[in-house]
């Protein structure tokens, strides 16, 4: 537990944004109630579900928990409305299918708490099916500098395990609801841009992979909306004469290009396996406009991996 006093202790809030009813949304508040840390408010967002008043009925035992309700208009929209409509000294944010660890709250503000410079932490996490069973390795987090990151030699944190400071939000805005895809990375981008990000290395939230996930949304897709966030604060800081910044967002561009290409290999690949010729001669023709020898030596290794074996 974090040193300072019950009455001192800083209020979390928890903005859960959803649209959809169901097992997971259920499951993940059950996680929530669990938590270790005792100061927590939860502030979920209708975001245009069918059944608004299912909503407030789940939320009936939880106690302090508030529902604001709103016409669809996306997760970005959904999580800034949340944000607008709680007070806490800390926020953090929960998809409405993850699983969180009973001390994930405690654990991040107890690191926050250690570094008064940090203007948020983040942990690491592992992976569940739809049934909750967890596979694979998961995901680490270490400590790195913004500079770091910005530079993209250290993956950015994921937002599902992220705590951040009420003061850094008003800094830098929000969510930019221009985005539909890789909003996360783009609102991380500008935290990054503000201060330094502290790790809590364990794993204290479990992601829920399933067919639903947004992150299943076409790989293209997700790509093109990962060049464009790069590209606009490569522009944007370009115009603000910070010429420091931009030469640290191209780096990440550079990065991000070549193992976005490397991963083209298997892209395609499959693709051209499912029998969409289309798509997989796509995926070559953009890794071999932005990265071609990072796309040609992925192909070269997975070539031989075929032959040895």
């Amino acid at each position: 537990m974090s040193d300072l006093p019950d009455e001192r202790a800083p209020l979390v809030d928890v903005i859960l944004c959803t649209y959809r009813l169901g097992d997971y949304l259920q499951r993940s508040l059950e996680s929530l109630k669990r938590q270790s840390w005792p100061q927590w408010r939860l502030t979920l967002v209708n975001d245009g579900s069918n059944d608004p008043g299912k909503l407030e009925q789940i939320i009936e035992g939880i106690p302090n928990a508030q529902v604001i309700h709103q016409a669809r208009a996306g997760l970005p929209a959904a999580r800034n409305n949340g944000i607008k409509n709680s007070a806490g000294d800390l926020v953090t944010f929960m998809d409405d299918d993850d699983i969180w660890r009973e001390d994930r709250i405690e654990r991040l503000v107890d690191a926050l708490c250690k570094d008064r410079m940090a203007v948020g932490a983040f942990s690491g996490g592992w992976y569940m099916n739809a049934d909750g069973e967890p596979f694979g390795t998961g995901w680490t987090a270490e400590n790195a500098t913004s500079l770091e990151m910005l530079r993209g030699r250290v993956p950015f944190p994921r937002i599902v395990t992220l705590l951040v400071t009420r003061d850094v939000l008003t800094e830098i805005g929000g969510f930019d609801e221009s985005f539909s895809l890789a909003e996360d990375d783009e609102f991380i981008l500008r935290l990054l841009g503000a201060g330094e990000l502290v790790a809590a290395p364990e794993q204290l939230v479990g992601y829920r992979r399933h067919a639903s996930n947004m992150t299943n949304a076409h790989i293209s897709a997700r790509r093109a909306a990962s060049e464009r966030l790069l590209t606009m604060h490569i522009e944007r800081a370009g115009k603000e004469g910070r010429e420091d910044l931009e030469q640290m967002i191209r780096e990440n561009r550079t990065a991000y290009r070549c193992r976005a290409a490397a991963d083209c290999v298997g892209s395609s690949s499959l693709a051209f396996r499912s029998g969409d010729f289309a798509t997989g001669v796509k995926e070559i023709a953009w890794a071999l406009n932005r990265a071609p020898l990072s796309f040609l030596r992925s192909a070269a290794s997975r070539t031989r991996t075929r032959l040895v074996s």
